[in-house]
Formats: structure tokens, sequence, C-alpha cells
């Protein structure tokens, strides 16, 4: 509003007040200021907390522990030790010894085996024990594994497979088959982590309606998979998670995906689910087995076929109680073991053994001749992949052994040990050695593989093709325990021997018809 001047008729001064005023522009700024300062500020101010805390909130959650399945714990460890990074020369012999071991009890311990193989370099203790509940899969470290007929309990109960198509015939139709998945298509495998989680009534938790109870336990599984970075809330969560599990892992993990499977689902849960009974093929055999893909998101085997570098489908398989697949080839009779030998997952036979000191020799000269060519060779005992390893028998002197027995330590007090009576060792036939494919050439810890540097698989073909039934070299032994032997528990440090001595010939004819007799 314009203001009169003062000398101005008084009628032009009072039609002045009477026009629209006109505001200046810093008052409008003001007063939006104002406003904004009142009621934006705080809502700017809750809005950044928010999104600050989810993302905390999130990275925590990436970083910390997952949640415990209801009324289970959890068995074993995840098995990061490097046993080919530790030195055990004569530390077995600082276990206290049994008063006879083993003691003669069956026709097959023919003679006194502490007698006639002391201090020959075939016997030590167990020094790790591992398991692979998932085939091909990193492995978990116990502290103790239970003896079945199927191997060690938990193990190589589950396996990745992915669908091979065939050619399409003239009329157009193709056929569809699953194959398992192995570190042999894929090294990768080897960064795919599970937790075993088992039943626990003391679980404070504890109820046998709960999911997992029901279900035997449950199989917790984790893969590395990195999306590309969006700039929203979820991205940069995952950015910074992905650099801080990186920097706590040294570089080798980052972020991880998460699913969760029944260990031994019940009936209602396979109804509920409605799992598929199909055939996976093992090498020459095809056993029926369930498909879990229900249990599992179908972005989440997306994914993971990404991370395993498969383009065609992925699923998980379990093997069928009841319908495992009857196993012949080198293994003892039902008449020798008191059982027929069958096996749930594994290629082959249920247990494989490894001595300590072969895998030593292995690797050393790998490394030798690996420093000469300028490459860097990373030893890993796990490279090997096996259930029992074992400390104290000098190298390979295992190769021409026909059984092994395990025996633990006296219940009493180390004083009595002596004078107390010591268990019935627990038998094992080693009816073949192992033939080694190229599943060592990858190193456990990256999930890669160099084939150009000089691997074990190199150094054994040229050193160790030593049995005439098997195509490539060999190291350790496939173990298969005896009937009196089953639902015995195996402890790290129990007392071992290997004996009998005697030849082997690998055969790798499945049919029961073309089977070799144990000699």
């Amino acid at each position: 509003m314009s203001c009169p001047a003062h000398n101005a008729p008084i009628k032009e001064r009072l039609q002045a007040l009477d026009d629209d005023a006109e505001l200046p522009t810093a008052f409008y700024w003001m007063s939006a200021g104002m406003v904004f300062l009142v009621i934006g500020i705080p809502f700017i101010y809750r809005w950044t907390w928010l999104f600050l805390w989810d993302i905390i909130s999130g990275v925590r959650q990436d970083l910390g522990p997952p949640k415990r399945p209801e009324g289970c714990r959890r068995l074993g460890r995840k098995a990061e030790r490097n046993l080919s990074d530790e030195t055990f020369t004569l530390g077995y012999k600082e276990v206290p010894r049994s008063a006879s071991f083993p003691k003669p009890s069956e026709s097959d311990l023919e003679n006194s085996i502490s007698k006639e193989y002391a201090n020959t370099g075939l016997e030590g203790r167990i020094e790790a024990l591992y398991l692979h509940p998932i085939k091909s899969t990193a492995p978990i470290e116990v502290d103790s594994a239970t003896v079945t007929p199927l191997g060690l309990a938990h193990d190589r109960l589950f396996s990745f497979a992915h669908l091979e198509s065939k050619l399409p015939d003239l009329d157009g139709n193709t056929e569809h088959s699953w194959h398992f998945i192995t570190q042999r298509e894929s090294a990768q495998l080897a960064l795919v982590q599970t937790e075993l989680w088992i039943p626990d009534p003391d679980a404070e938790d504890y109820d046998e309606d709960s999911i997992w109870v029901k279900n035997g336990g449950c199989i917790i599984v984790r893969f590395p998979f990195t999306s590309d970075y969006e700039y929203n809330r979820t991205g940069i969560r995952a950015f910074i998670s992905e650099m801080l599990l990186r920097r706590r892992s040294k570089g080798r993990v980052g972020n991880m995906v998460e699913f969760r499977v029944p260990l031994v689902p019940c009936e209602e849960r396979i109804k509920e689910k409605a799992y598929q009974l199909d055939q996976m093929r093992i090498w020459k055999e095809f056993p029926e087995s369930w498909d879990m893909a229900s249990e599992i998101d179908p972005i989440i085997l997306r994914k993971l076929a990404y991370t395993l570098g498969i383009s065609n489908s992925v699923t998980l398989f379990r093997v069928r109680d009841g319908f495992e697949r009857e196993l012949y080839k080198n293994a003892p009779s039902v008449e020798d073991i008191g059982f027929q030998t069958k096996v749930g997952l594994q290629d082959a036979y249920p247990i494989s053994v490894q001595n300590m000191s072969s895998i030593y020799e292995v690797e050393k000269k790998v490394q030798e001749v690996a420093k000469k060519k300028g490459k860097s060779y990373r030893p890993d005992s796990r490279r090997f992949r096996s259930n029992i390893y074992i400390s104290g028998p000098t190298a390979f002197s295992e190769v021409h052994m026909k059984r092994l027995a395990i025996q633990g330590r006296s219940t009493s007090d180390a004083e009595d040990q002596k004078s107390s009576e010591p268990p019935e060792p627990i038998v094992f036939a080693l009816p073949c050695r192992i033939p080694r494919c190229k599943m060592p050439n990858n190193d456990p810890l990256l999930g890669v593989r160099d084939d150009d540097v000089f691997q074990p698989l190199s150094y054994l073909n040229k050193e160790w093709r030593i049995d005439p039934g098997a195509s490539s070299g060999i190291l350790g032994m496939m173990a298969i325990a005896y009937a009196d032997s089953l639902h015995k528990e195996i402890r790290v440090g129990d007392e071992v021997v290997f004996y009998k001595h005697g030849e082997h010939v690998y055969n790798k004819i499945p049919d029961k018809e073309k089977w070799t007799p144990s000699n």
C-alpha cells in the first residue's frame, strides 16, 4: 500500500486507506520459514533418524548371529580350522593309553594288535571329525559323531541338483532329468555354509509340537550373493553390510542369502509342502529322493544358481529314508560285516578316512613345485573332504591296510586307566582306496579352482597311481563299520590303529552280480 503525502487532501488520504495492501515479498518468505521451523524440521529430523536406525538395525542383523531354531541346539561349529597349518608329531602319544588296545574279541581281530603293530607307524588318534549335511558344501567340524549304517550321522543327507535336458527328438519332445552337483562342476559350492540344528529337550523353548522339533531339527543354509546396489534404503544397507562382512572375513565373504529346511521332515510336513519324489542321478545310479524345492523361495534358488554359475534350474534333494542305495562294488558282504551296506547321497562309500601325514607329504610336494614355477598354493586338508582325519601313522602306511580300529579312552580317571577295562573297539573294514578327482584342486576357503598351478591331483597321478583298478592317483581310504560297531560314538582324541595287511583293487561296477568280495 502506498502512503499518500501528508499534504494531500483528506479525501485522497481516506480513499488510499481503503485500497488493497501490497505486502513485501520478504513477508511471505519469513512466514514460510516459520512454518518450516515449527513443522518441517521435526519431520525431517524424525525421518532421518528412522532412516538411519533402519539401516543400522539391518546391518546389525546382517552381521549378527541368526535366530536360533525354536527348541533346537547347534551341532558342531563352522569348520574354519585348517588342519594343514597344525603340527601333529608325537602329540597323540600324550593321550593316556588304554590298558589293551584294541581288545581282541571278534574273529576279525586275529592277533593282539597292540603287540603286533606297536611302534610300527600305524597307530595314532582322531585329530578331527567332519560332517557334510549337504553334499559338496562347506563342512561342519564336530567333536564327536555317531556311527550309523549309512556312515556318520547327518552326513550327506542332502544334495543340490540341476536340471539337465536332452536334445529334442523328431517330434520335438525333450527329456529332463536331475543331476547331482558337486565341486567338480562348481567350485563355488565350497562357499555354501551349513548349520546343523537338532532338537534339544533341555532348551527353554522346547515344544514337541514346534515346527523344527517335529521335523527332527533343521539345516540352515547360507551362500554369498551380491546384487546390484540401488540408491535406496535397501541398497545402502546392502552396501554397508557387504563392506563390513568382507572386512571381518578378510575379503572372503560378503552378503549371505539364507534359507532353512527340515532335517528329518515328518509325513505331515511332506504333505503340507507337497514334496515331490523324483530321481536324481549320482554317477550311474538314480536314487528316488525328495525334491525339497517347495521349502525354498524360488527367488533364492535362482540366486543360488547364479552364485554357483549354473544356468539351469537348481533344487535341493534329500535322501528318502528306507530307500537308500545298496552298495556292492568292494563292499564286504552281509556275512562279513553283519548287514547289507547302504549309502545316502555319498558318491560311493559311507565314510572316508585320511591320514594327516599323507596329506602333509602331498601338500609339501605341491608347494615346492608351485614355488619353483612362481605360483602360489595354499595347503588345506579340507581339500580332500573326508570324515575322519587321523594323526600319528606314517605317510601312506594306510594304503595296504584292510581294517581300522578306534577306541575311546576309559571313562575312569587317568590315574586308574591302566587298571580299568577299556571299551570295545569300534572296527571298520577298509574295502578300498580313494581314487582322487579334480576336487582337491579347489581352494575350499575361496571357492575357486586354479588348474594352472601344479595341484594335488597332478602329484597324486604322477606318484600315487598304484591301484590297478583306479584310473587316477589315490589318497585316503573308504570305510564301512561292522554291525557290532553301529550306533556307537567316536570322538576327537580317540586312539586308532590300522591293521590287517592286504591288497586292494578298486572296483567301479555298482551291480550286485559283479560284486567283488572283500579279501
